[in-house]
């Protein structure tokens, strides 16, 4: 019984340790992601190395590392949705902040000079308007690499799909 219970508790702070580390991966730059990246492969490899000679000299050294190798496999399938959804809420805040910028200029004849004056969380999304105030570009970094840009002359998205 108390083996048991000490199996579930392991298991549950497995989990609970996954999902704290997949809610940091998804909220960090992808550099840090890929930083564990690599912590997981060489993980993978000892774990690997570690079960081969348990299987060899029947020793019990391979739950340790296996342990952390499946947190570390559960944080990164709990980061990817949570990275998807965060590109999603920018992507929206972006569509708002155009449906605003569009009504500025229907009322008054061009783009405003900053975003600052919407109430909308702006945060990460970069405005850019020509000097005449007839065009603007809305850009926000997808994963440190790459970036979405709107051009309200063509009207497009250019960049992650």
């Amino acid at each position: 019984m108390n083996s048991l219970k000490t199996k579930i508790i392991s298991i549950v702070i497995i989990l609970l340790l996954a999902f704290f580390l997949g809610i940091l991966m998804s909220k960090a730059e992808i550099f840090f992601t890929i930083s564990i990246g690599f912590i997981w492969i060489s993980l993978f490899i000892i774990t690997v190395i570690v079960g081969i000679i348990d299987l060899i000299y029947k020793k019990r050294n391979f739950k340790i590392p296996a342990n952390v190798l499946l947190m570390l496999t559960l944080a990164f399938i709990i980061s990817l949705p949570m990275r998807k959804n965060d590109w999603g809420n920018k992507r929206k805040k972006c569509k708002a902040l155009i449906s605003h910028l569009d009504e500025v200029k229907n009322k008054e004849g061009c783009y405003p000079h900053s975003i600052t004056d919407f109430h909308i969380d702006h945060d990460e999304i970069q405005y850019i308007r020509d000097s005449l105030g007839q065009s603007f570009i809305l850009s926000y970094s997808i994963d440190g690499w790459h970036r979405e840009e709107y051009s309200s002359k063509t009207k497009e998205w250019i960049g992650y799909e």
